[in-house]
């Protein structure tokens, strides 16, 4: 099927007559948007240089959207994977490195790890990563992101710890990535200005964003950036390496933490 030919199914799909709620047409409309710009990978990738590092964007209800970003700051490869996909995908790419959105695995013991408690004391918050029983329906995409990792290991790349960045799988935290690099906090209240700065900050750094078209392709984007640096050299790792460590693009942390300002 053509372009036309599937917004005519989905239109018939919607008919009034079946789907009554307007409200629940229009959510509908923007969800199949939103499903296309996730699986139509950009026609003007270009070709790929010799080195590439992967970014991983983790979630339960849509599988994981993937960037793969060359030396060169540019996208090699945009797609939305299952998770059981991962494997194949990395060994087939070869990347320096590999960066995950999630933790690898849950506290050892209450209701957080060392690392976000610690990136809360440089003001930046992050979820919290419950011991194993204390979790709920909302902490599901976590168990993807575990299985991410087992993925990346069972390709080669152990999850880090310390010390060099290649060949490993890194925890990463896109946000917490956007705020380092920019040297600040963004006074932001509503989720897509969010998204919209953490775009912005990719595209100060030089990183093309041109064929990046949702918020989850920025925070894989970021990731790969976050993943990159970290082989130039450019990391701090918070946390305990016995539970996790997030992996911040930054060769040293600010005394205490960014500051917060208008973005």
């Amino acid at each position: 099927m053509d372009q036309r030919e599937l917004d005519d199914l989905l239109e018939f799909l919607l008919d009034p007559l079946v789907v009554r709620d307007e409200k629940l047409r229009a959510t509908l409309r923007a969800r199949w948007r939103e499903w296309q710009l996730r699986h139509a990978e950009p026609a003007r990738l270009p070709q790929r240089p010799d080195r590439v590092v992967l970014g991983i964007d983790v979630s339960a209800s849509h599988g994981l959207d993937v960037v793969l970003l060359g030396v060169d700051l540019r996208p090699t490869k945009i797609a939305n994977l299952r998770v059981d996909a991962l494997e194949r995908f990395i060994s087939e790419h070869s990347p320096e490195a590999v960066a995950i959105d999630s933790p690898p695995a849950w506290a050892r013991a209450g209701r957080s790890r060392v690392a976000e408690r610690q990136l809360a004391r440089l003001g930046v918050a992050a979820y919290a990563v419950p011991s194993d029983g204390l979790q709920t329906r909302f902490h599901a995409w976590m168990r993807v992101g575990f299985e991410a990792f087992l993925a990346a290991e069972r390709a080669g790349y152990p999850r880090y710890v310390d010390g060099a960045a290649q060949h490993t799988a890194l925890e990463v935290f896109p946000y917490g990535s956007a705020v380092a690099v920019a040297g600040y906090r963004p006074k932001l209240a509503k989720a897509r200005e969010r998204s919209d700065w953490r775009r912005g900050i990719l595209a100060q750094a030089g990183v093309d964003i041109s064929l990046l078209r949702t918020t989850d392709q920025v925070d894989a984007a970021l990731a790969a950036l976050t993943a990159l640096r970290s082989l130039n050299g450019d990391r701090v790792a918070v946390g305990d390496p016995d539970e996790g460590v997030i992996v911040l693009p930054v060769a040293e942390l600010p005394d205490g933490g960014w500051p917060l300002r208008a973005a």
